[in-house]
């Protein structure tokens, strides 16, 4: 099992689930989720998984009063959501807990799961938690560092191709849908696999290669069901028209 990067402070790439009188406060690196009666207090972080793959989550937690929980959801773009696994968070003194779930083979378009903690809004009684030092761990698909899309794209008088035959072998290419040569603006869009919700936000690099002078260089990457990015090539002063050009541009998107 490889370890990902998740935030222990509970900020980046965490997201809150609050309503009601419920509050989730972070107060030097412990998150404290509070509330009563039907008040929801939770903070939830998305994880893009693939089926077959093991998700691990261990995290330190005490129960200050009522029902805190920790849980792994399969979730979708959309909004569904499939329960893998859930503990409660019984003991006062602080613990470690740990779940660990297999993304079933019939997941389909539910390609995340959810690591939640606090207090549902189901559990109608007044809550207050405590939760430190996240560790999430993976295996059988996405690596430590996420990696959603490589690979190497050529884009030759306007024409991109994916899989270039170098001699006898093709360069390894993965997570990538698509490729768009868009006139234009003179410019490569890039269409991922995965889909992307709008609070997950991969790190796009693109480098070019020995044999050209252009550089490449990363826009936005807009989410969804098929997110994409775009890339221009410049000479650091301006963009370039690259219509006429044959240049090749190695692609990388983690997280």
């Amino acid at each position: 099992m490889m370890p990902i990067i998740v935030d222990k402070n509970f900020k980046q790439g965490w997201i809150n689930r609050v309503d009601g009188n419920g509050t989730a406060l972070v107060t030097n690196g412990v998150l404290k989720c509070t509330g009563s009666s039907a008040d929801r207090s939770m903070k939830e972080y998305w994880i893009p998984v693939k089926e077959g793959q093991i998700v691990e989550v261990e995290i330190m937690a005490r129960k200050i009063s009522g029902e805190p929980r920790i849980s792994m959801d399969l979730a979708s773009q959309d909004g569904s959501v499939t329960i893998l696994d859930y503990i409660k968070v019984k003991k006062e003194q602080w613990a470690w807990y740990k779940l660990r779930a297999v993304v079933p083979y019939n997941a389909g378009t539910k390609q995340f799961v959810k690591v939640i903690l606090g207090k549902w809004s189901s559990v109608n009684q007044t809550t207050d938690g405590e939760f430190q030092a996240p560790v999430v761990k993976t295996d059988n698909g996405l690596g430590a560092s996420i990696t959603l899309a490589c690979g190497l794209a050529r884009l030759n008088k306007g024409v991109p191709t994916l899989e270039w035959n170098s001699g006898t072998s093709y360069w390894r290419n993965y997570g990538i849908a698509n490729l768009e040569y868009n006139p234009t603006n003179k410019s490569l869009k890039v269409y991922l696999e995965h889909s992307l919700n709008n609070y997950m936000k991969p790190v796009v690099i693109v480098s070019g290669t020995n044999d050209s002078f252009e550089i490449p260089l990363a826009g936005k990457l807009v989410g969804g069901n098929s997110p994409y990015f775009e890339i221009m090539w410049s000479n650091g002063a301006q963009f370039l028209d690259i219509s006429s050009k044959d240049l090749y541009v190695f692609i990388n998107v983690f997280m």
